[in-house]
């Protein structure tokens, strides 16, 4: 089974609809209709990070459905990796009191807000 068979029973089973997944995900309604039609046996690496955010689930679980296009295999691993430590991340601030995982929020939504426009603070 390749992406196309996997991406929708991801999308079945979370009960969604290929029109709202394209609006989770940011990748056109055409190209996950096409991923899905064919059967893709490869995909991008930027539509496999699109998918494996929205959807929460890791890059090697997406790499699994078949094979990734466009990165060397050690630019994959560095994505393994890092989706690792994002996965670690979440579990810990999950496991903080939540007076604490407010202060994680503020102090992200602050420096989100601060990378959207870098000069308000100058």
């Amino acid at each position: 089974m390749a992406f196309g068979k996997k991406l929708q029973e991801l999308l079945d089973a979370k009960n969604i609809s290929i029109a709202e997944a394209a609006r989770i995900t940011g990748i056109s309604d055409n190209t996950l209709r096409s991923i899905i039609a064919r059967d893709s046996n490869e995909i991008g690496i930027s539509i496999a990070v699109k998918i494996s955010k929205a959807f929460r689930i890791s890059i090697d679980d997406i790499q699994g459905w078949g094979k990734l296009q466009e990165l060397p295999k050690d630019e994959i691993d560095a994505l393994v990796m890092l989706e690792k430590k994002r996965q670690e991340l979440l579990t810990d601030i999950i496991l903080l009191e939540p007076d604490e995982q407010e202060q994680i929020e503020g102090m992200i939504r602050f420096f989100s807000k601060r990378r959207q426009n870098p000069t308000a603070d100058k």
